[in-house]
């Protein structure tokens, strides 16, 4: 999974995922199925457009980077994400920070 095989290619169930420059449109469907295992989750320098909802289910995420990508909006679904410490969302298009971010206590970095 991801470019950095060598990160999660023997483990059953992966705790990062990388895909950065990867030319991704959307976010790959191979990742869910993973949301309970996954900590860290690279997007970055892509040109994805939106983040789905079932994306705001990776509960155990600690770092999401979405950086350098073509992401307009970013979901009050975020509030999902109660264990993420580091949050980038550089580069986007996104004007706007839900109000419900405030509902992630760990995170340290956006």
């Amino acid at each position: 999974m991801g470019a950095r095989q060598s990160c999660v290619g023997i483990q059953e169930y992966p705790s990062e995922a990388d895909y950065e420059h990867f030319n991704l449109v959307a976010v790959p469907d191979e990742i869910f199925g993973f949301e309970k295992f996954l900590h860290v989750l690279l997007l970055n320098h892509n040109t994805i457009k939106d983040l789905p909802k079932a994306l705001f289910n990776f509960t155990q995420l600690v770092r999401l980077d979405v950086s350098d990508n073509e992401i307009e909006t970013l979901s009050c679904n975020i509030a999902n994400l109660s264990h993420l410490e580091y949050l980038d969302i550089s580069r986007n298009g996104i004007a706007d920070i839900p109000d419900d971010i405030r509902n992630c206590r760990n995170l340290r970095r956006v």
